[in-house]
């Protein structure tokens, strides 16, 4: 019988396995990697890029103008400046560089400029600023190559470029350094496609690749300072949306978020649901079995209604006391109804004991639901108004129980509170 073995290799050629690889060829990999293969961001990264355009957006615009404004000045200002570009140009270059000014640096300094100065920006910027930085350096290239036969050189405009990669075009981390890698690679091959490099080309680029490195030390320190920063910002507000006990949304959060959520859902012509959530005989609770016992009660309470709100655009608040307020974002009549009962079985489910209860040996809620369509005719007053009315029909009907109502807002008449027990409502 024959057998195989595997090759023994020679001590002279050791196997190249990831315990053996240098540890800065191995970083060097790693980095190479995560620039060019970037994740998908998380959901703190992209609310940080969000918060820092929006922030730096006056810097931006502060640092464009001034940079543009003066690349501006050189391509088109006339008198001395004028002379001084016809000096570096051969009559029969002229054509072409007002080809290049004309057709590739004008226009898009007016894109980014119109991108950067209207309400394009928030869509529009990151892509815009790319797409113009490579035009700009395409076009700073195509003077190279023509100014670098009479002695002269574009290598200080290109360091600016690069520079202004890493400040004035607001990009992040890796786009901007991409961007950077891009733009030296284009300036390094135009050069080298027509013959004009010379010892001291190489010095020049070896200055860019300076700025390159320059420029991304000095973002990622900002970055990292501004992400310091954000996370602080978060922080704070969270902290002051949210009811000190019971680690909830509290009622300004929730008044922030219902407007928000209504002038969205007007938008885009989406059902929202509101749920108003009154602990039953809650202050009997608290006389008998003491604030203490209270407080662990409507822990335990706005954990469970917490359930419910699962998506990013669904809250749970306290609204006031022991009474809670859901949101739920694109949700049927029929679901904010299951919802509704569902709210009533869980916390029912919990089987906390009352003995001070009039009607019931363990806690219970009752709820009062709203659910419509917003019209921008109508605000979100009316709205909650409605489910207050639901809450207090759903009293009425004996507690513990869920009432929900909708077609009702058409005749609701906001700020006279209806005292209605029947409604044509569905009670669970």
């Amino acid at each position: 019988m024959s057998t195989f073995s595997q090759p023994q290799n020679d001590a002279s050629e050791p196997v190249v396995t990831a315990e053996n690889v240098e540890p800065w060829a191995q970083a060097l990999w790693r980095s190479a990697k995560n620039l060019f293969w970037e994740r998908p961001p998380t959901i703190e990264e992209l609310s940080f890029r969000a918060s820092y355009m929006e922030n730096a957006r006056r810097n931006i615009q502060h640092g464009l103008v001034l940079s543009m404004g003066i690349a501006l000045l050189y391509m088109f200002g006339p008198g001395p400046i004028a002379r001084l570009r016809t000096g570096m140009l051969t009559p029969d270059q002229i054509p072409f560089f007002d080809l290049l000014r004309f057709t590739v640096f004008l226009p898009t300094t007016v894109l980014l400029f119109a991108v950067v100065f209207s309400p394009l920006y928030k869509r529009y910027f990151t892509l815009a600023t790319q797409f113009v930085a490579l035009a700009h350096v395409v076009a700073l290239t195509g003077l190279e190559v023509l100014i670098r036969k009479q002695g002269y050189s574009t290598a200080v405009w290109m360091a600016i470029l690069v520079y202004g990669i890493f400040s004035a075009y607001g990009l992040h981390e890796r786009q901007a350094i991409r961007t950077a890698l891009l733009a030296i690679g284009i300036y390094f091959f135009g050069a080298h496609s027509v013959g004009t490099v010379t010892p001291q080309w190489h010095f020049e680029f070896g200055l860019l690749a300076l700025g390159l490195l320059g420029g991304a030390a000095t973002q990622a320190s900002l970055f990292n300072a501004e992400r310091a920063h954000h996370s602080v910002r978060l922080a704070l507000t969270a902290s002051a949306e949210r009811d000190g006990l019971l680690q909830i949304y509290n009622r300004r959060a929730f008044d922030e978020r219902i407007a928000s959520m209504w002038s969205q859902a007007i938008r885009t012509h989406t059902s929202v649901a509101v749920f108003m959530i009154d602990i039953d005989h809650f202050k009997h609770y608290n006389d008998s079995q003491g604030h203490l016992a209270g407080d662990e009660c409507l822990k335990k309470v706005a954990a469970t209604l917490s359930l419910c709100a699962r998506r990013p655009l669904d809250i749970v608040a306290r609204y006031g006391g022991e009474e809670f307020a859901i949101l739920l974002f694109d949700i049927d009549h029929a679901g904010a109804e299951a919802t509704a009962r569902t709210l009533c079985e869980h916390v029912a489910d919990l089987k906390i004991p009352h003995p001070a209860s009039p009607n019931n040996k363990f806690i219970t809620v009752s709820v009062g639901a709203a659910c419509v369509v917003p019209k921008a005719t109508r605000s979100f007053a009316g709205f909650i108004q409605l489910a207050d009315e639901a809450l207090y029909s759903a009293k009425q009907h004996g507690r513990n129980r869920s009432v929900a109502l909708h077609k009702e807002y058409e005749s609701l008449v906001t700020g006279v509170f209806s005292r209605r027990s029947v409604l044509g409502e569905k009670a669970a």
